[in-house]
């Protein structure tokens, strides 16, 4: 595979991401980004830790194999321990003991993953707990402030999650609504603003977390498309249910 060289920054941005080089025959590249915690290299692999563990590894394990960042989920971690123990421990990195960065899921697919026990709205999602039998609501604001609790390096935007299968409309709806959450967002964002630019001179678990746009997840490309007009978002190809063409697709699309 021929590398081509590229000097300049991909992206000014809050990661602060460089493209370092790119194939001449393909969309592979390796690139290079930062938040508070290290210095973060890709492509990588990103070891998932959905409650603040990753299931038979110790933190030094991992660090020893090379893992960068980590992936915890805001659903599971809302419910058990809560928002309360993380912010009495500092943060998630104090919690397991982890020195590396740790990117959050905002919990959109867990939520669709319980059709039977949730209901989805334009202000988000209300749920049973699993674990108390709480009813639960857990909106796009809540969905952060969770994430600044837990002390993520990068949370994500609540996103409306849908069935691969679902039609044209319910796609088209899903897809309104999680553009129209970040303008939801928006209080909870000037919040946070000025919640970091009092972090001047003191550690902080939350201080300089990034928080992408969110592309829909629908296997209509021209509905994920409309959530990359800027080229700078979260873009997952991860498709409810999805087959490997559907599953295939947005790969190509995403890299």
């Amino acid at each position: 595979m021929q590398l081509g060289a590229v000097g300049a920054p991909m992206s000014q941005g809050r990661l602060d991401f460089h493209l370092e080089a790119q194939a001449m025959g393909s969309r592979a590249r390796a690139a290079i980004f930062r938040t508070g915690h290290n210095e973060v290299r890709t492509p990588l692999f990103m070891p998932v830790g959905t409650q603040a563990t990753v299931k038979g590894q110790l933190t030094q394990s991992l660090e020893d194999a090379g893992s960068q960042i980590l992936l915890a989920n805001t659903y599971h971690l809302l419910l058990r321990p809560g928002p309360e123990v993380f912010r009495r421990m500092g943060g998630i990195h104090s919690f397991m003991s982890w020195k590396q960065s740790v990117l959050t899921d905002s919990g959109g697919f867990q939520i669709f993953s319980l059709p039977h026990s949730r209901a989805m709205t334009e202000e988000g999602a209300t749920f049973q707990s699993y674990i108390d039998g709480r009813t639960i609501l857990l909106s796009p604001e809540r969905s952060i402030e969770m994430q600044k609790a837990i002390g993520s390096d990068i949370m994500m935007v609540l996103d409306q999650c849908i069935a691969s299968t679902a039609d044209e409309a319910t796609a088209r709806a899903a897809v309104g609504i999680t553009h129209r959450r970040p303008a939801a967002w928006r209080h909870a964002a000037i919040r946070r603003r000025r919640f970091l630019r009092s972090c001047k001179g003191r550690s902080s678990p939350s201080c300089g977390a990034k928080v992408p746009p969110v592309s829909a997840k629908c296997r209509l490309m021209d509905l994920r498309s409309v959530a990359w007009p800027s080229g700078r978002v979260a873009a997952s190809a991860r498709i409810p249910a999805s087959s490997p063409p559907n599953f295939c697709r947005p790969i190509g699309r995403a890299t």
